[in-house]
């Protein structure tokens, strides 16, 4: 529902832990995170709180997304591409 506003719930070590991996990058070395679950176990929700954590560091930070969808998993480099494709705002 627009407008309505939740919290996330239960997630305190998984958003703990994107922290820290940000923390490592700030300090020099490069890495990844990929988020992974069964639908409705908030990765969505996960994500959200670690951008809001991310708007309130010092200095300009990149945040690049990207969703695994089935449908693309038969495509070479379909996650990578759907990643630079949506930071990129490339088209189809």
């Amino acid at each position: 529902i627009d407008g309505v506003q939740t919290r996330m719930v239960g997630r305190d070590e998984e958003l703990q832990a994107l922290i820290n991996a940000f923390r490592k990058a700030q300090s020099g070395n490069p890495c990844s995170i990929l988020v992974t679950g069964e639908a409705g176990l908030g990765k969505s929700r996960l994500i959200l709180e670690f951008e809001h954590w991310i708007k309130t560091q010092a200095g300009p930070v990149k945040v690049l997304r990207a969703r695994a969808e089935e449908s693309r998993s038969v495509l070479p480099f379909g996650l990578l591409r759907e990643l630079f494709a949506g930071y990129f705002g490339f088209l189809e």
